[in-house]
C-alpha cells in the first residue's frame, strides 16, 4: 500500500506531488508555503468528505495551539492560489471544509472514489439558525468553543459552491449524459444560487440574467470569458419574463411587471447600463424576430374568447396581425415561443385534452399561416423551445412521459426537425430551465461552427424538520434523503398516535411512506410507479387519503392507514387535492369532473356520487380538528383565502391574501381551531386567526420553506425546509 505522503494527485490543471511538496498548474510551479501546501495536501486526501476545522488545525500545525483565523489566513490564500473561476473548496457553515474537485492519483494506486461518496450523510444532527450569505462563509468559533451549532442542510451548502455540473451528477450517483453535446465543455457562469431567467447573446460573447433574492429581482449583465458582472436594474418587487438580446448585441428585451406596469410592458435597455425604455404595453412572454423589429406574442381573439392566437406585434407601435388562431381547449403554452433565425416558421408547443400529459410541438409557417405538428411520443411539459441557428431542429426544455417526481425533472432535449426525432441532452437529477414559476428558459447562439447552448440549472433538495409547537426556534433535521427525493414536499401529516405519514419522491415516481417522530422506523406505504401525493390521515387514524394517476386520469384514492386495501374513490375525470372531513365520512377534494372546473366537491369516504359546493376555483381546502370550519383558496374576482361552514358549506368570510401570504401546497389549521396556517412564497409561514389580522410565524429560519402540519396534540410542528440553487451553465458543442 502506498503511503499518503508518497502519492501523486491531478485535479483540474493541476499536480500535487506530496513527495517533492511541489505544487504545478499546467506544468508550471506555484509558489506556496510550507502550511498552505500542507493545507492544500490534507484537504486533498480528505476528499469525498467534510473535514473539520479541528482535523485542519491538528494537521498543519500538530501538537501546537493556534489561533483559528490562522487557518482563515491559510484557506484564504489557497484559494486565490487556485482560482476563484470554478471553486475547488467549498464551505460547510459550522462544520468544516471539502474539497469538490475531480482528483485522479497519478501513480495509478488505488484511491477513494468521489463518486461513492453519500451526500445525504453530510448532514448533522442540530441546527440553531444562522444568517446565510451569498458566498457561504464559515461561522467564526473558536477552536476550543462551542462546536455544537450546525448547519443543518451542509449538502446544500457544498453543492452551492460547486463551479460545475459534472461533480453534482458524481457525487450524487445521477447518470450524466449530454447526448448531441456529449463531449461539450461545461462551464458554470453563476455562483449565487438564485438565477431566475438567462439569456445568451447572439455573438455567444455575454450573457443576461436575473438574480432573485426573497423576491428582491435584478438585471445583470455578465461575460463568458470572464470579468466583472453589470448590474443594470436593481433589486425590487419585479416580475420579469422572456428576457432577450437584440440581434446586435447591444440591447436587452425583456418583459416587466411592477408598481409602474400592472400588466407587464416590454421594455429595451443598453447592455452597458443606462436608460429603461418602455417599448409596448401589455406584452408578457415574447419571441424577439430575426430582425429585432417585432414580437411574436399570444393574444385572446377579441372576436371569440373561446380562441387565442399567434400574433406579430411590430415595435413601432404599428397594429398587429393574428398569424393563426387556436381553440383555448388545446392550452397553448405560451412560454414555448421561438422564432427560427431565417425569420420563415415559428415553433410552439400545445397540450390537447386527448393525450393527457402530453404536448405538441408544432410549428407555424408565417407566410401561409400553415399550421404542422410534430410527432413525438418521449416527452411532455414542454415548457421552452428554442430553434438550432441552422433550423434543423429544436431545443426543448420538458419533462419525460415517465418521470412524475415530486419537483418536475425538467431536461433538455433535442428535436430534429423535421424528422421529429428526439435525444436527450442531459439526463440527471437537476432540472434545466424550469422552476416552480416557471420562469427560467434556455438559449442559443453560434460561433463560427461550434454551437453553444446556455440554460439555467436547478437543483433542489428537501428534507422534514421538527420544531416545538410552543418555542419553534427548537428544531432539528428528521429526514435526511438525498437530491430527487423531496421528502414531505407534497404531503405531511399526523396520524393520532404521533407518527407522521409524507409524500416522498424518486426521479420517476411519488409515494407515500411513514415514520415515528424521530424520523426512524421509515417505512414505504404506497408502491412506486405511481404519483401518490397531497396526502391528508383521516382523523380517527384509519385511513390515508390522496390523489394519484393509478387510474387514466387523476382521481382520489383512500388506504388503509398501513398502506393496504388501496380503493378509487372517483373516476370520470381529474381529482386533487383530498383532506378528509372530521367525521371520518366524507372525502373533499378539488374536482375537474363532468361540469365541475376546479370546484369544491365530496364523496363518501368509501365511494360513490360526488358533491360539489362552489361554483368557482376553489384548492387546498382544510378541516378546523373541531369541523366547524373549512378553510381553503378561493377565486371569486380575484385569488383570496375563504372560511366555509363545514355544516352548509356557506361562504363565511373572505379574505385578501397579504404579501407573499400562499396556499400553495396546503392550508392547515392549528388544533385550538381559532387559527389557519399558510405558507410565504419567499419566507416562513403566516398565520391566518378566524377573527383578527394575520401574522407571521417567528422563530424559524428566514428562507424560502415548503410543506408544513400541525401534530394533533398541539404539541409539534413538522414543516419541510430545503434549497433550491438555480445558476447559469454553458455547454458548447465543438465543431464537427
Amino acid at each position: 500500500m502506498i503511503d499518503p505522503k508518497d502519492k501523486v494527485y491531478r485535479f483540474e490543471e493541476f499536480v500535487l506531488d506530496c513527495p517533492s511538496r511541489c505544487l504545478t498548474r499546467s506544468g508550471e510551479p506555484v509558489k506556496l508555503n510550507s502550511k498552505t501546501f500542507e493545507l492544500l495536501k490534507t484537504l486533498v486526501e480528505n476528499r469525498g468528505r467534510i473535514v473539520s476545522k479541528d482535523e485542519l488545525l491538528d494537521s498543519v500545525w500538530p501538537g501546537q495551539f493556534v489561533e483559528e483565523n490562522n487557518l482563515t489566513v491559510q484557506m484564504s490564500t489557497l484559494r486565490k492560489v487556485l482560482g476563484v473561476e470554478r471553486p475547488l473548496i467549498s464551505t460547510v457553515p459550522g462544520k468544516g471544509y471539502g474539497f469538490v474537485a475531480n482528483v485522479t492519483p497519478v501513480n495509478g494506486s488505488q484511491d477513494i472514489l468521489v463518486e461513492n461518496f453519500e451526500v445525504s450523510r453530510i448532514v448533522v444532527e442540530e441546527f440553531l439558525p444562522t444568517a446565510e450569505s451569498d458566498q457561504h462563509t464559515e461561522l467564526a468559533t473558536n477552536r476550543y468553543g462551542n462546536r455544537s451549532t450546525t448547519f443543518g442542510i451542509a449538502a446544500i451548502a457544498i453543492l452551492a459552491v460547486i463551479g460545475g455540473t459534472l461533480y453534482f451528477r458524481a457525487v450524487t450517483g445521477a447518470e450524466a449524459s449530454f447526448g448531441p453535446y456529449q463531449n461539450s465543455a461545461v462551464r458554470q457562469l453563476t455562483t449565487s444560487g438564485k438565477v431566475g431567467l438567462a439569456a445568451l447573446s447572439p455573438d455567444g460573447r455575454s450573457f443576461a440574467y436575473t438574480i432573485d433574492d426573497l423576491g428582491q429581482k435584478s438585471l445583470w449583465v455578465g461575460y463568458v470569458d470572464g470579468g466583472d458582472h453589470i448590474q443594470l436594474r436593481p433589486p425590487d418587487e419585479a416580475v420579469y419574463r422572456s428576457l432577450t438580446f437584440s440581434p446586435d448585441n447591444f440591447h436587452l428585451f425583456y418583459s416587466l411587471q411592477d408598481e409602474k406596469n400592472a400588466n407587464a410592458s416590454l421594455m429595451k435597455i443598453p447592455v452597458l447600463g443606462g436608460h429603461q425604455e418602455k417599448v409596448l404595453e401589455h406584452v408578457g412572454t415574447f419571441s424577439l424576430s430575426p430582425g429585432g423589429d417585432e414580437i411574436a406574442v399570444v393574444r385572446q381573439s377579441p372576436e371569440d374568447d373561446t380562441k387565442i392566437s399567434i400574433s406579430i406585434a411590430p415595435l413601432d407601435g404599428s397594429p398587429q396581425r393574428d398569424i393563426a388562431a387556436f381553440d383555448r381547449s388545446e392550452r397553448y403554452i405560451a412560454s414555448t415561443l421561438s422564432w427560427r433565425k431565417d425569420g420563415t416558421k415559428i415553433a410552439f408547443a400545445l397540450i390537447g385534452d386527448e393525450k393527457p400529459f402530453h404536448t405538441e410541438i408544432a410549428t407555424l409557417d408565417l407566410a401561409t399561416g400553415t399550421v404542422d405538428r410534430i410527432e413525438h411520443k418521449m416527452v411532455r411539459e414542454v415548457t421552452r423551445t428554442e430553434w438550432l441557428d441552422d433550423g434543423s431542429g429544436l431545443v426543448l426544455i420538458a419533462v419525460d412521459l415517465d418521470s412524475h417526481s415530486s419537483v418536475p425533472h425538467y431536461q433538455m432535449y433535442q428535436l430534429d426537425y423535421p424528422s421529429g426525432d428526439l435525444q436527450r441532452i442531459t439526463n440527471d437529477r437537476s432540472q434545466y430551465g424550469a422552476s416552480w414559476h416557471n420562469d427560467a428558459g434556455v438559449s442559443l447562439s453560434s460561433s463560427g461552427s461550434a454551437q453553444t447552448l446556455l440554460a439555467v440549472e436547478h437543483r433542489q433538495l428537501n428534507n422534514v424538520w421538527l420544531a416545538a409547537a410552543d418555542d419553534l426556534t427548537q428544531q432539528r433535521q428528521i429526514t435526511f434523503g438525498s437530491f430527487g427525493k423531496y421528502d414531505g414536499l407534497w404531503g405531511l401529516d399526523w396520524t393520532p398516535d404521533g407518527r407522521i405519514i409524507y409524500n416522498t419522491s424518486d426521479t420517476e415516481s411519488q409515494f407515500i411512506a411513514e415514520m415515528s417522530i424521530d424520523g426512524e422506523n421509515q417505512k414505504q406505504l404506497t408502491p412506486s410507479g405511481n404519483v401518490d401525493s397531497s396526502l391528508s390521515v383521516t382523523a380517527d387514524g384509519k385511513h390515508i387519503v390522496f390523489h394519484s394517476n393509478r387510474a387514466t386520469d387523476f382521481s382520489i384514492w383512500r388506504t388503509d392507514i398501513d398502506g393496504s386495501n388501496a380503493k378509487q374513490l372517483t373516476s370520470g375525470g381529474d381529482a386533487f387535492l383530498a383532506t378528509a372531513s372530521p367525521d371520518g365520512k366524507w372525502v373533499y377534494f378539488k374536482s375537474y369532473i363532468g361540469e365541475s372546473n376546479g370546484w369544491l366537491c365530496r364523496v363518501p369516504i368509501d365511494g360513490g356520487q360526488q358533491e360539489c359546493f362552489t361554483d368557482r376555483e376553489t384548492s387546498f381546502a382544510s378541516f378546523s380538528p373541531d369541523g366547524n370550519y373549512i378553510a381553503a383558496a378561493y377565486r371569486s374576482d380575484k385569488n383570496r383565502f375563504a372560511i366555509f361552514s363545514a355544516a352548509d358549506h356557506s361562504l363565511l368570510r373572505q379574505i385578501d391574501i397579504p404579501n407573499n401570504a400562499t396556499a400553495s401546497v396546503h392550508i392547515r389549521w392549528k388544533p385550538d381551531s381559532k387559527t389557519f396556517t399558510v405558507r410565504d412564497s419567499f419566507s416562513g409561514y403566516w398565520n391566518f386567526p378566524i377573527d383578527g389580522d394575520p401574522y407571521k410565524l417567528v422563530g424559524l429560519p428566514d428562507e424560502r420553506l415548503y410543506n408544513f402540519a400541525w401534530s394533533r396534540d398541539g404539541k409539534w410542528f413538522a414543516f419541510v425546509r430545503g434549497q433550491e440553487i438555480r445558476d447559469v451553465i454553458l455547454l458548447q458543442r465543438a465543431a464537427n
